[in-house]
């Protein structure tokens, strides 16, 4: 936030700073490395062991794209994602682990 010009950590204040669509972005594009490197760590371990691993990441990148397709207006509303999504997530990586 401090690269972008907010100092301040009262939530209400940061969330109506301009620049926060800045640091959201850059955010974002830490987040899909981060997202990388464990799909990556992931797909180096035995599958059997990791069957949670891919889940949470699938659903924690939902949840990003959701944010990336809204775009950073309302940060203060949370974002959902439907059950059947979740369960859709759950079904593809928890059975085929990928």
């Amino acid at each position: 936030m401090h690269a972008h010009g907010i100092f301040a950590t009262i939530p209400s204040w940061v969330l109506a700073q301009r620049a926060l669509p800045d640091v959201c972005r850059d955010l974002a594009v830490l987040a899909e490395r981060h997202y990388a490197a464990a799909a990556e760590a992931i797909a180096a371990c035995r599958r059997s062991t990791m069957r949670p691993a891919p889940v949470m990441l699938g659903i924690y990148r939902a949840l990003l794209d959701e944010l990336l397709a809204r775009g950073w207006q309302r940060l203060d509303e949370p974002i959902r994602i439907p059950s059947w999504r979740q369960l859709a997530l759950v079904l593809r990586h928890g059975l085929t682990g990928r």
